[in-house]
């Protein structure tokens, strides 16, 4: 159920169609069939939906597993980073939080003019599109055919194709070096058995004085060890498959199989719930335009059910959400 450079709810709202079609063809068909592919053993013994990559396969939508990724509607950046959470931002104050977010990570990874980025998970095309804006040169991976497709129009629309390439490929099989990688919410959706893998080609993959952003959700440690092998209602009808680290592993997993350390971190959660709080309005308020669209009643009640479980989540202090910036050990 895969959501970027407009959200859900603004795609609901503003009836855009063929960002809704896609969604629509995605949502419906997790309802509506199993998420096919081969059943792989968990190394615990439970059942993963994934191919040899971690990814999901859908027959219908050629669902990845990049697309799907918790919470839902944030896909590639449309996470807001609020000037202020006091008073309750407002939904005109979105579009500006979730660029303040993209370029924070641009930022911290030192993306400007030149720089040769990697960008793992396209998305819609912002995240792209901000970093070529600033000079950079942009090679953008993908296993949605759709993400590719709408990316490379929203990217040519900017003026910016001679800058940034958009291309169908398995992370794993990426060539070459880079100044900087920046991956949106990928860690949860490769899932725990393969982390270690997504770290490594991390770490092949970036130049001696390169950075890497990093931004993934989080859950407590010993609340991970304990969920990790459950099945969910999430798992069943949002995205299978999916994975919520802790910190604590993350921090594991870098220092065990990479030559890598965090240079820097950023926890901003309560933004997160203010980010599903609007889009839970939104989506609401427009129940009438969702229903225009093909998202039935059954489909609209567990979208609701889904931000509102989000949002609770986060604003709990459950869930956690950061930006790590690596960077190699050997950097004085």
């Amino acid at each position: 159920v895969d959501r970027d450079a407009e959200t859900v709810v603004a795609q609901l709202a503003e009836h855009d169609g063929a960002e809704a079609r896609i969604l629509h063809d995605r949502t419906l068909g997790h309802l509506e069939h199993d998420v096919g592919g081969r059943h792989v053993p968990d190394r615990d013994g439970v059942p993963e939906l994934f191919d040899q990559a971690g990814l999901v396969k859908h027959p219908r939508t050629e669902i990845d597993r990049e697309t799907e990724v918790l919470p839902a509607c944030a896909r590639r950046g449309r996470v807001a980073l609020f000037d202020t959470l006091d008073p309750a931002p407002a939904w005109r104050d979105l579009t500006a939080a979730q660029h303040r977010k993209i370029d924070r990570l641009l930022d911290t990874t030192g993306v400007g003019p030149g720089t040769r980025l990697l960008e793992i998970g396209t998305g819609w095309g912002e995240l792209a599109i901000r970093a070529a804006q600033r000079g950079a040169h942009v090679h953008t991976v993908t296993l949605s055919r759709e993400q590719q497709l709408l990316a490379r129009e929203r990217i040519a629309a900017a003026g910016l194709s001679d800058r940034i390439t958009v291309e169908l490929c398995d992370y794993r099989d990426i060539t070459g070096r880079y100044d900087a990688i920046i991956s949106v919410e990928m860690i949860e959706a490769v899932g725990h058995r393969y982390l270690p893998a997504y770290l490594r080609t991390l770490d092949r993959l970036l130049d001696a004085d390169g950075r890497i952003g990093l931004q993934l959700i989080t859950m407590p440690h010993k609340r991970m060890l304990a969920s990790r092998n459950t099945y969910t209602w999430v798992h069943k009808y949002i995205f299978p498959g999916g994975f919520l680290p802790s910190v604590k592993l993350v921090e594991r997993s870098i220092a065990a199989h990479t030559t890598l350390c965090i240079a820097d971190r950023h926890s901003f959660g309560p933004h997160y719930a203010h980010t599903l709080r609007l889009w839970l309005q939104r989506f609401t308020a427009n129940s009438a335009g969702a229903d225009a669209l093909g998202f039935d009643r059954i489909f609209r009640r567990m979208w609701r059910f889904y931000l509102a479980y989000s949002e609770a989540g986060f604003a709990s202090g459950y869930l956690d959400l950061h930006q790590l910036v690596l960077r190699p050990k050997a950097q004085s």
